[in-house]
């Protein structure tokens, strides 16, 4: 038995053996091929992590290449997928990727940046451009032993630190610019704005007369807003013919002549279209002379047929049309003009039959202003050249000028019968057409002009005093015109912003530029005011520099000094007391010379050249006990008028001592003398002499004074004020009936000739004429003690403008800007009154910068940026050169290189005129447009290079 269990025993002990056996060797297998395993893992891994590094180094390489790349040229780092080459010495792009040591791939993508809100916002998917910041990713893939491919990248921004930037956005810098039509204000520590300009066009001004070479008629003109230039071509002269001024500063300084040329022959007509001239004219060889408007020279001509001369051109994209008299063959002539300066072909002509004045056009039609009868407006269709339409305006009168606008015509003609200017409708230019509307100027329309946003249409005529006349296109009624004080005609006419440019035949004034008021006097507003001492009224004041002088009725103190070189705060400096009524005042130099009602004293004399301290240095007694009413002061004599008594009314005094007034002569006039105009040896005066309230004396004897004549006006109510200018006098009357403004022609003295009489609803306390157009007056009409009438026709005044002083008014004064007035307000015995602020706006407008120059010959010009507020749009064009004076004559050009667009985007890529001298300098022009009722305002510009 225990043999059988040492048997099984030992055959188990066997058998266990043979199972270590086995799981020895199964276990060193699993740990050999564990360590294989590994051992290959470790081998591919290590493989891998090598590829990793050096693809993380091939990256590295991309970032400092690309940051070379922009250190070296910012221009360089463009938009798309680039590769890297070294041939040149340095990292360039090259290609759209590259292949390294064949195994790796990289690739260099660029692209724009955005920012939010502004150029300081955060990146952005979408929002302002920043030209200066780029985004950059790099891009390296390569392919593994198990054909995987792997690739890694890194993002990043470039900025380009090199730039710098010329910034505008003070008063100081913008005010070294250039204005057309626009302003600058200190607001925001500098702004630009357009200028104020009544939409109407009311209240014209002559801004500058300028006198041009020679001394033929200015007989057409041209604003080319994209240059801020007007072209003038003249008849016949000794000088040039052709010019161009320089208008980018018009608002602030006289335009100047930049370049022109002479043309030799008889000129009729011109049209400057992207940089060239065409000129009609009599030259039978070349009846159209073609022009480069930058350096003046004659590059071509256009030889019509026959020998009529060219009467009118017109341009429109590529197409010229010219028109001429009429002739055996065809009058209107069309031509391809994409190469104006070599190649001119002729695309196709028209028999009118009719000789032409004038002709316009648009893409497809041209409009040809004739002296025909019964076809004074031919149209023509340009695709195939054929006359589609007529129409017969009333009359005989020959059309002289038309000009197309949106889809109007608009015609001058010859003053005759009918209406002297018309607008046509031309929406349908082979429908039936007829006049819109039509106005009479009672002259000849020798030109027309429409301003871009077509409210206004301005007239050049042969009216003696209406040689502009501007007409209010919606209604078709004259809103505004001006005479240019000469009797020549206005043979030219245009139109840009705020101003108006008339050429005319007169040698002294061959263009006259017009221009409205900044403020109007429509309506008055309060400046300033004062309250003197105590609570009696004023009476009379005088204005003269920065002093104004103020008397009242017997008070305290009855006459006061203030400094108003401030209107808005007037400062009393010194005062007096006379111890008597004042009832008149002037002052001559040094003295103030006052008439009183005081008995002993009716003419006081007072020092005022201490103006804290005023004192009384002389007098005069009158005879008997009347008061004194009226004085004037002129040279060593003063004219003293007073109440009526058995003593004389008129004293003339010698006060050539004006501490002692001497009496030289009188006159017994038996009536109140109240007040005294002086025109050489006549003096009038307004009196109570119900049947000469105007008396005319002849003083050319101041000691014998003698009554030469008179006027008397209707009814019986006192003239207590005069004033003359001119040949006119302007009386005022206390209330009556009847008139208290009268106006009076006294071209002969001894017989002044009745104009005009106007009820102006109470007393005439005081007046004051400005010229012979407006008179002030200071009156006790409730709610309107201030009045403004014009006069500038005098048989029939025009109240313009009315102010409530809450109080009557006794005297008034103008100073040129200012209206001073002594009232009776308790509180406010000195009133100022200034127009209002215009509060409409040129409808355009150009601000141009000065120059800059970047001190480098090769500088590139990077961007363009601003701020802008208000409303309305602001854009912008350039301009470079190698040199300011070759600035000069460069082109302004926008984003494309070229004039035909322009930089609206704020942080837009600046890109120059390929045909420009240099980069070195630099200057931008603003174009700014509003409503009228609104402005945009720039208020910084900044060039980034």
């Amino acid at each position: 038995m225990r043999c059988e269990f040492l048997f099984v025993m030992q055959n188990m002990n066997r058998g266990q053996s043979l199972v270590e056996v086995i799981l020895v060797v199964a276990l060193f297998a699993v740990i050999a091929v564990s360590v294989i395993t590994v051992l290959l893992s470790s081998i591919q891994m290590t493989k891998q992590g090598v590829e990793y590094v050096a693809a993380a180094g091939y990256i590295k390489e991309g970032i400092e290449a690309v940051r070379s790349i922009r250190d070296r040229d910012w221009a360089e780092v463009t938009n798309g997928t680039h590769g890297l080459t070294t041939t040149s010495g340095y990292y360039e792009f090259l290609g759209t990727a590259n292949t390294i040591d064949t195994v790796y791939t990289r690739t260099i993508t660029i692209e724009d940046v955005y920012r939010m809100g502004s150029l300081n916002g955060d990146i952005a998917p979408s929002g302002v451009l920043d030209a200066n910041t780029k985004k950059v990713t790099i891009n390296v893939t390569w392919d593994t032993l198990e054909d995987k491919t792997q690739n890694i990248d890194s993002v990043f921004y470039v900025m380009n630190w090199g730039i710098l930037s010329w910034t505008q956005t003070t008063s100081t810098e913008f005010d070294a610019g250039r204005e057309n039509s626009t302003d600058i204000t200190a607001s925001g520590n500098g702004e630009v704005t357009l200028r104020s300009n009544t939409s109407d066009w009311s209240g014209l001004l002559s801004h500058y007369q300028i006198n041009l070479d020679g001394s033929g008629d200015r007989i057409a003109m041209q604003y080319v807003p994209e240059e801020d230039i007007l072209y003038v071509l003249s008849l016949g002269t000794s000088g040039y013919e052709f010019v161009a001024l320089d208008v980018s500063d018009v608002s602030e300084s006289t335009p100047t002549v930049l370049r022109g040329m002479e043309i030799a022959d008889v000129s009729d007509d011109f049209v400057v279209h992207n940089g060239y001239a065409y000129i009609a004219n009599n030259n039978d060889s070349g009846e159209v002379k073609v022009i480069n408007t930058t350096t003046m020279t004659q590059v071509n001509t256009i030889d019509l047929s026959g020998t009529e001369d060219a009467t009118g051109v017109a341009a429109y994209g590529n197409k010229l049309v010219v028109v001429r008299g009429i002739a055996s063959t065809q009058e209107l002539f069309v031509y391809n003009i994409s190469t104006p300066s070599s190649m001119i072909t002729q695309l196709g002509v028209t028999e009118l039959g009719v000789t032409t004045t004038d002709v316009g056009m648009d893409s497809a039609y041209a409009y040809v202003g004739t002296t025909h009868d019964t076809k004074e407006l031919v149209v023509v269709r340009l695709s195939d050249f054929t006359q589609v339409n007529t129409l017969d305006l009333i009359g005989l009168d020959d059309v002289t000028r038309l000009i197309r606008s949106g889809t109007n015509l608009y015609i001058g003609r010859v003053n005759g019968t009918a209406y002297d200017a018309a607008r046509v409708s031309v929406a349908s230019p082979e429908g039936a057409l007829s006049v819109a509307q039509s106005i009479e100027v009672g002259a000849t329309v020798n030109d027309l002009s429409v301003d871009p946003h077509e409210e206004s249409l301005m007239l050049a005529t042969t009216h003696d005093t209406k040689e502009a006349i501007v007409v209010n296109i919606s209604t078709f009624v004259e809103s505004a015109s001006f005479d240019v004080t000469t009797t020549d005609d206005a043979k030219s006419v245009a139109v840009y912003g705020a101003e108006i440019y008339l050429g005319m035949t007169t040698d002294a004034a061959d263009l006259s530029i017009l221009r409205t008021q900044t403020t109007s006097w429509n309506t008055a507003q309060l400046i300033g005011f004062a309250d003197k001492p105590g609570t009696h009224d004023g009476s009379h004041i005088e204005v003269v520099e920065n002093f104004t002088y103020v008397t009242t009725t017997n008070g305290a103190n009855e006459f006061f000094i203030y400094d108003t070189s401030t209107p808005s705060t007037p400062v009393l400096l010194g005062s007096l007391e006379m111890s008597a009524s004042a009832m008149d005042l002037q002052v001559v130099g040094d003295y103030a010379y006052i008439a009183t009602d005081n008995k002993n004293t009716e003419l006081v004399v007072i020092d005022i050249r201490t103006k804290t301290s005023p004192v009384v240095i002389g007098s005069y007694d009158a005879p008997g006990s009347a008061d004194g009413h009226g004085i004037l002061v002129s040279g060593n004599y003063a004219y003293l008028g007073t109440t009526s008594s058995k003593n004389p009314e008129l004293y003339i005094l010698d006060i050539s001592i004006p501490s002692t007034p001497t009496l030289v002569g009188s006159y017994n006039y038996s009536a109140d003398i109240n007040h005294f105009a002086l025109s050489g040896n006549y003096l009038f005066a307004a009196t109570a002499n119900n049947s000469q309230e105007l008396a005319v004396f002849n003083i050319a004897t101041p000691s014998a004074p003698t009554l030469v004549g008179g006027y008397d006006t209707l009814g019986n109510a006192d003239a207590v004020t005069i004033t003359f200018s001119g040949t006119l006098v302007a009386l005022g009357h206390v209330s009556s009936p009847n008139e208290e403004l009268i106006l009076l022609n006294v071209t002969t003295p001894s017989v002044p000739i009745f104009l005009s009489g106007t009820e102006i609803g109470g007393n005439v306390n005081s007046i004051f004429l400005d010229g012979t157009s407006i008179v002030y007056l200071a009156t006790n009409v409730t709610n309107q003690e201030f009045q403004r009438w014009d006069i500038s026709t005098p048989t029939s005044p025009v109240r313009t403008t009315t102010f409530d002083l809450d109080d009557e008014g006794m005297g008034v004064f103008y100073n040129g800007t200012y209206v001073f007035l002594a009232t009776r307000h308790n509180s406010m015995e000195l009133q100022i009154l200034g127009p209002s602020t215009v509060l409409e706006y040129a409808p355009e407008g150009t601000f141009t910068s000065q120059a800059f120059d970047s001190g480098s010959s090769s500088t590139t010009w990077d961007t363009i940026e601003w701020t802008k507020s208000g409303i309305g749009d602001i854009v912008f064009r350039m301009r470079t050169a190698s040199s300011e004076t070759n600035l000069v004559s460069a082109k302004w050009v926008g984003f494309d290189g070229t004039a035909n667009t322009t930089y609206s985007i704020s942080g837009q890529n600046i890109v120059i005129d390929p045909s420009a001298t240099g980069t070195q300098w630099v200057q931008w022009k603003a174009y700014l447009s509003g409503n009228r009722i609104t402005t945009p305002i720039l208020e910084d510009v900044s060039i980034v290079y």
